[in-house]
């Protein structure tokens, strides 16, 4: 089960939550709309306090979308002028 999933279905609050992980509320709002991942260090608290109900692997699913998103986007972004080629002028 997803944490924002887990949350809704238990009534519990993001802040409330975050302070008993030991992150900011913001930082984990980010992390349930994929725009931050979560940090490695919390993932065995966030399974605990959930009673295992979110898994070690729901977690980095999450992060992983996150990346996935954020690497799409960067190249996404990059123009061929943007890329620097070093030691170009060294022949």
């Amino acid at each position: 089960m997803e944490l924002k999933d887990y949350l809704v279905k238990n009534g519990l609050k993001q802040k409330w939550f975050a302070e008993k992980i030991g992150i900011r509320p913001e930082r984990l709002s980010d992390f349930l709309k994929e725009n931050r991942p979560l940090p490695l260090q919390y993932f065995n608290k966030v399974v605990r306090l959930t009673n295992g109900k979110v898994t070690l692997l729901e977690l980095l699913k999450q992060n992983e979308r996150y990346y996935k998103k954020n690497d799409k986007r960067k190249h996404k972004n990059r123009k061929w002028k943007d890329v620097h080629v070093e030691n170009s002028g060294n022949r």
